[in-house]
């Protein structure tokens, strides 16, 4: 029995499974909803509750998921290349399967921002004029500053927005 594309009828090899990979550039490590085993090979199953159903292209194009599916191939020692996400309001399942390929790509697409991060740090930190300045990353104020989690560390948000729970979000 399925529902959805989810099999009812057996457990599930994960649920809030953390997972990792360790490349020359790359250090990951990612907490997965949910892994399936389907013919024998591991499925990542990402559960999506927000108002816009996700796509093919969402599902093919997500970096989290195209490293989830590399770190759970490592971590399990199982095959894993089909990634679903799952509408939760519409039930409905984008999916995609990646190749050894399009894995690769991802990888390489996270390493190279792992690089430019390691860079901009270094960059920062040997120019005591940019270290901890607020003129390298101002603040942009706005209407989400209430939710913010670093609202406390922030006047500029203070000012803006009072204090919000994640309740307030709920209609009444």
């Amino acid at each position: 029995d399925y529902v959805g594309s989810v099999s009812v009828d057996h457990d599930p090899l994960g649920l809030e499974r953390t997972v990792a990979l360790r490349t020359e550039g790359l250090a990951f490590s990612g907490r997965v909803d949910r892994i399936d085993e389907r013919a024998g090979q591991a499925v990542i199953v990402d559960y999506k509750a927000g108002r816009s159903i996700p796509s093919e292209t969402d599902a093919r194009s997500s970096l989290a998921l195209a490293l989830y599916a590399d770190a759970t191939a490592r971590t399990l020692r199982k095959t894993c290349r089909r990634v679903e996400l799952h509408h939760v309001p519409s039930g409905t399942v984008a999916a995609w399967e990646h190749s050894d390929d399009s894995i690769a790509r991802h990888v390489r697409r996270a390493e190279s921002i792992g690089a430019e991060i390691a860079q901009t740090v270094e960059a920062i930190g040997q120019d005591d004029a940019l270290a901890g300045s607020d003129e390298t990353f101002p603040a942009k104020p706005g209407s989400l500053c209430g939710w913010c989690d670093f609202r406390s560390h922030c006047p500029e948000g203070q000012r803006v927005e009072p204090s919000r729970q994640s309740w307030d979000g709920l209609p009444d």
